[in-house]
């Protein structure tokens, strides 16, 4: 349970470590916006993610798209396509067994 919460509000260690070289720029002058730094993480998903980060960049406003709500709304799709494989996983099991 405590995990899920600290993933929840503190983001996987990835978003932990992106997060941090952000702030480490940041102190030294380096100004972001949000749309470049939501296109930055869109951009660095490998192609298993394409269909999201294309449904999320042409729905959303990237200019006002926070990081926490992308990588909440990436998690969110991660967690559904998680559930739908362990679905078809069960489904596949019980149709051999017919």
């Amino acid at each position: 349970m405590w995990d899920t919460l600290e993933v929840t509000h503190e983001g996987t260690k990835e978003v932990k470590r992106f997060t941090h070289i952000i702030n480490h720029l940041m102190s030294l002058d380096k100004t972001f916006e949000k749309e470049e730094l939501n296109i930055k993480i869109l951009k660095c998903l490998d192609r298993a993610w394409q269909p999201k980060a294309t449904t999320i960049s042409e729905s959303k406003d990237l200019t006002s798209l926070s990081m926490t709500s992308l990588f909440g709304k990436l998690r969110e799709h991660e967690l559904e396509m998680n559930r739908l494989n362990v679905q078809e996983s069960k489904d596949k099991h019980v149709r051999s067994i017919a």
